[in-house]
């Protein structure tokens, strides 16, 4: 069987990986968007991300609730088959 060459080989990676690097801002730091963004976009976030965390405190403690009714309905329904 043939060899099969690839064109260009393995220097291709190495000319293109810090183009890569550079395009997500490895070389420049931070987002420069970030600074420009706009201070009610932030308090929007903070916003939504506080009631996030307040939904999220809500859902554990309905799956308490529900945890504790499952076991109540549990020893009913032992207590029931003992009975019988």
């Amino acid at each position: 069987m043939a060899d099969v060459h690839v064109f260009g080989g393995w220097w291709m990676i190495f000319f293109f990986l810090p183009f890569f690097f550079w395009r997500r801002g490895w070389r420049h730091g931070p987002d420069p968007r970030a600074a420009r963004r706009a201070p009610e976009l932030d308090e929007g976030i903070r916003a939504r991300l506080e009631l996030v965390d307040q939904l999220e405190t809500r859902v554990a403690e309905l799956e308490n609730r529900l945890d504790f009714a499952e076991r109540l309905l549990a020893e009913r329904r032992e207590a029931r088959l003992d009975s019988h």
